[in-house]
């Protein structure tokens, strides 16, 4: 290895040590350690033994499941229809599935908030109109947070299939109809499983995720997951065992999420097609009921999606908006008070953003050329 290389190489592991390794030692070693620095099992005997925390872990793992399938059930069938089928507008919705993902959480479910909390546009309006005697409970609670990381993540999932999709070769498919095999058989049998390795990555980011995701549910007044009590636990700066106890809740994500990528890794060892390249797409000519019903499903999807966008806009421009599904007055003085008064704020979102751009290129590139391209460990 020349000099230019090897010094390469040191600075990569020189940046995780410094920003991933060491952080994690520390975590371990308080989660693993007393107040007086003795080692001690005791906290996760706290944990373990303590029924709210079980019941913390077991819905965890049920919420980032269930992202996990609503997701597949979206993504598998959108990025099928983008990428086998010709229809009108095919262009413009590859472009619109991949926007929801761009929505940062807290927006997000600030906004499905605004339009469908009790007090939003759609409760009003079944109150008003349809005789709803009180409010629909759509967003508060666990299906809450399940309904804002699906329409959130599932950009997340279409985005793998597509590009595991898009490496099968075209020639199966024909060789498996010459045999009888055809539509969700040929699908399930032929199609679906060679592209596990997309899909389980696409699978592993969206449970992480979920699971991660502590914004979302205490939004919609939701504690009992893992990351909402880790950070209640860690920010309450007052009990010192509650704060340990954040500390064993982070320890335990950790390892959990660790687990997954071993599994999720091995699996894909056994059923690596990466010697499949990306082939020609012969896209095929949707009929006129076909192509009704994937406009139909895509519009319904993206409907859904871009509720935060239409909460957040609304919000932002009305005035005094309260007990009407839509502001009765609007304003450019919330944006004129930002511009004014936050401006400091703005750039420097810009600047931490461009920065964090800068790193990710400087570091996720050599890292891709090392593991992609060299042996070395």
């Amino acid at each position: 290895m020349k000099i230019g290389g090897l010094l390469g190489y040191t600075g990569i592991w020189a940046f995780f040590c410094i920003f991933l390794i060491y952080p994690l030692i520390r975590l371990f070693y308080d989660a693993f350690t007393t107040a007086d620095g003795a080692f001690t099992l005791n906290n996760f005997y706290d944990f373990f033994t303590d029924a709210y925390y079980l019941k913390s872990l077991v819905n965890s793992l049920l919420l980032g499941g269930a992202t996990v399938v609503t997701t597949s059930i979206l993504g598998i069938v959108i990025a099928y229809l983008l990428l086998r089928y010709d229809f009108r507008g095919r262009n413009l919705f590859s472009f619109l599935t991949i926007v929801p993902m761009i929505m940062p959480p807290l927006v997000g479910v600030m906004g499905f908030v605004f339009i469908m909390g009790r007090a939003g546009t759609v409760n009003i309006i079944l109150m008003d109109y349809f005789g709803f005697q009180k409010p629909v409970n759509f967003m508060y609670g666990i299906h809450g947070v399940l309904l804002v990381e699906t329409l959130h993540l599932f950009p997340l999932m279409t985005l793998s299939i597509v590009d595991a999709l898009g490496k099968i070769d075209l020639s199966l498919d024909e060789a498996a109809e010459s045999v009888g095999s055809r539509g969700l058989r040929k699908f399930w049998d032929i199609t679906f499983p060679l592209t596990t390795p997309g899909y389980v990555s696409g699978a592993l980011l969206v449970f992480i995720w979920t699971f991660a995701d502590f914004t979302t549910p205490l939004v919609v007044g939701i504690d009992d997951l893992l990351a909402s009590q880790a950070y209640l636990n860690i920010v309450q700066f007052v009990d010192r065992r509650l704060f340990k106890m954040g500390i064993v809740i982070s320890a335990i994500m950790v390892l959990l999420a660790i687990l997954f990528l071993i599994i999720a890794k091995k699996y894909v060892a056994i059923k690596d097609y990466s010697s499949l390249s990306y082939s020609k797409i012969e896209r095929k000519k949707l009929s006129p009921w076909g192509q009704t019903l994937a406009l139909i499903f895509l519009i319904v999807v993206l409907t859904f999606a871009f509720i935060p966008y239409l909460g957040v806009a609304l919000d932002s421009f009305g005035k005094g908006w309260a007990l009407t599904p839509i502001p009765v007055k609007y304003t450019l003085q919330y944006f004129e008070r930002v511009a004014i008064e936050t401006p400091k704020f703005i750039i420097n979102s810009l600047i931490y953003s461009g920065i964090s751009v800068l790193i990710c290129i400087i570091v996720g590139v050599p890292v891709a050329w090392v593991m992609a391209r060299t042996k070395l460990p």
